[in-house]
Order: structure tokens, then sequence, then C-alpha cells
């Protein structure tokens, strides 16, 4: 028994002698029986496998048809919009109605051709610019006004009341307001708005809302400077 058992220890030592027992692979079990790790030069695919094969981490710039793409959102897209946004669109439609009808009425009854003649450049303008609107707005989603607010039409049903000078008056004081108003608004507009659309714009009808406004302030003037005339020359006329 003890005999056979010195042949296997022999071998096995004549074995290591050779040098045979270093030619265990790195995977193999070490001495103290947990598995070694995988050898850092291994090749990460089978010697069969072509080498010009995308990897999966190399095909991260490439695009990944296993995904759904995610699409970006559109330049007017109601995403694009803030509230302000939303809201300056159509306070905008609000007043270009009014401006529109309004117009139309100042061509019926001023008295003054300057006046009629701004009548009906607000009349021209305004409709192209809520043309305008209509288009951002339609792109978006947002639900525009179809007719002006009360406010404006009570100012309507006012000036429809006048006729003569005091329609003139009345009237171009009511085009000042709005347009300073305007050039405020469409100013701010131009520089906070986040959507191109809406944007552009802005930008773009600002110097149209700047003319009226320096139109309708120099009708004023003139007509007071004639006012003012007309009542010097009646003072002095006066006995």
């Amino acid at each position: 028994m003890r005999s056979r058992m010195l042949i296997p220890i022999a071998i096995a030592t004549f074995c290591l002698n050779l040098g045979w027992g270093q030619s265990t692979p790195q995977g193999a079990m070490p001495s103290n029986g947990a598995p070694s790790a995988a050898p850092q030069n291994a090749p990460s695919a089978s010697p069969s496998a072509p080498q010009s094969a995308p990897s999966a981490t190399g095909s991260q710039n490439a695009p990944q048809t296993g995904t759904s793409p995610q699409p970006s959102p559109a330049k007017n897209s109601s995403a694009t919009l803030s509230d302000y946004d939303k809201q300056f669109l159509q306070q905008a439609a609000d007043g270009g109605l009014a401006e529109v009808e309004l117009g139309q009425l100042a061509v019926q009854k001023a008295a003054s051709d300057d006046v009629k003649k701004f009548g009906q450049r607000m009349v021209d303008d305004h409709s192209k610019a809520n043309q305008q609107l209509q288009q951002i707005a339609s792109s978006n989603g947002v639900q525009l006004p179809q007719q002006p607010s009360a406010g404006y039409g009570n100012t309507k049903q006012m000036l429809s009341g006048l006729s003569g000078q005091a329609f003139d008056i009345f009237y171009l004081n009511i085009m000042l307001k709005d347009h300073n108003d305007d050039v405020a608004a469409f100013t701010r507009e131009n520089l906070i708005s986040q959507n191109p659309a809406v944007k552009s714009f802005a930008s773009s009808t600002l110097p149209v809302l700047q003319d009226h406004l320096n139109t309708v302030t120099s009708i004023i003037t003139a007509q007071n400077k004639n006012t003012q005339s007309t009542s010097a020359s009646t003072a002095t006329t006066t006995p």
C-alpha cells in the first residue's frame, strides 16, 4: 500500500521539476481553491470573429436602431411657448381686431382727412398682422379671440355716438394710448420670448407700431396747433 502511493508522488515531483506545472492557464484553480481573474490580454471575441465588426460599446456614435427615436420639438411647437407668449398672442389679437374695427369707424366718421387716412392704415396694417398672428397661433395650438373684448366694444359704441372734431379727438387719443401700450408690449416680447416664430413676429411688427405711434402723435400735434391758432385768431377779432 505504501509503495503504491510513493509511485504517483514521484511522478508528480518529476513533472514539476520539468516545468509542466507552470503551464497551467491563468484561469485554472490556484492553490487557495478560488478561481483566478480572467487574463487582461484575452481577446473579447472568439479568434474566428472578424476584428472589423463593431463592438457594443463602439456603436455609441452610430444610430441605435433598437430604440425609438426621440423627436426634437418643432420651432413652433406649443412646448416652446411660455404662458407669457400665449398671453401676448391673445392680447395682440384682441388689440389688433379692435384697431381694425375702430379704423373702419374712423374712415366713415372722421372729420379730418388725416384721421381718415390713419384709420384706413389701421385697417390695412392690423389686418395683415392679425393674419400672421392666426398662423402662429394655429401652429402652436393657441386659441385666439375672434372679436374684440367687451372693453373695446364699449369704446366703439362711444365713438359711434360722436361726429366731427369730437370724434377725431377721442379716436386719436385712444390710438395714442393703445400704441404706446403696444410698443411697450412688443418690445418686451421681442426681448424675452424664446419661441422663434413669436419673437420674429414681435420684431418685425414693432417698427410698424412705432410708426403708427409717431403718425398719431404728429396728427395730434398738428390739430392742437390748429386749435390754438383758431382760438388766438378768434380772441383777437372779438371786440
